[in-house]
């Protein structure tokens, strides 16, 4: 709709349609923990003042010099958390994580190409693996290897997005054996393959190029 903002977090299933030519604004962002976990769906925010906002840092990145890139960066951080506190009560899990499930989301962020197993993983929280799966769970709502392959295909899009790296480079960067397997993968987690989101993401930068 127009004068929206809408959020859309990770592993939501949509299709958008569109039955004319619409100009639009998207910010692709990964949230790092605590704030990286969030009830799947399509959150409209109807607030004039962040419409505004969007509208004016649309226009900054447009202008002829291209602006400050520091600037419209920090500008983009500043949107992005405006909206994310306008999400509905209970969409956004903020969760308290003791220091041993801390020093492992650490080992998951910095070890991406070469995944750790739960016994590794256990062993940098000083703690049994049946003990630190549990722990886990509990806290991140999830098993510790479901959660790192979300966090790996989470870097493979911002890879597929941001740099003209091949499907099995990428694969490579992320942990993934084959690209056959990586493509299972992410289909499973994102509802299209890595090379139709790659295709998709070309597609509007090329557009992005166009417009502005």
């Amino acid at each position: 709709m127009p004068r929206r903002v809408y959020l859309i977090p990770p592993e939501t299933d949509f299709t958008p349609v569109f039955r004319a030519a619409v100009r639009h604004f998207f910010v692709h962002f990964t949230a790092q923990p605590p704030f990286d976990i969030a009830v799947p769906g399509i959150y409209s925010v109807e607030d004039a003042d962040m419409v505004r906002s969007f509208s004016a840092v649309d226009a900054f990145s447009r202008e002829e010099s291209g602006g400050s890139a520091a600037r419209l960066g920090a500008a983009i951080l500043s949107l992005v958390a405006g909206a994310l506190a306008r999400l509905p009560e209970g969409v956004l899990s903020l969760r308290v994580v003791d220091e041993r499930i801390e020093r492992a989301l650490a080992a998951m962020r910095s070890n991406t190409k070469t995944p750790l197993t739960n016994e590794e993983l256990a062993g940098i929280a000083h703690m049994t693996t049946n003990a630190f799966v549990r722990r886990f769970h509990e806290a991140v709502g999830e098993s510790p290897q479901r959660y790192y392959t979300r966090k790996r295909i989470d870097t493979a899009c911002v890879l597929l997005h941001s740099t003209g790296k091949s499907i099995g480079q990428v694969a490579a960067e992320t942990g993934f054996c084959d690209r056959y397997h990586f493509s299972r993968v992410f289909r499973k987690l994102r509802g299209v393959g890595p090379s139709t989101f790659s295709r998709i993401h070309r597609a509007a930068g090329m557009g992005r190029q166009e417009n502005y």
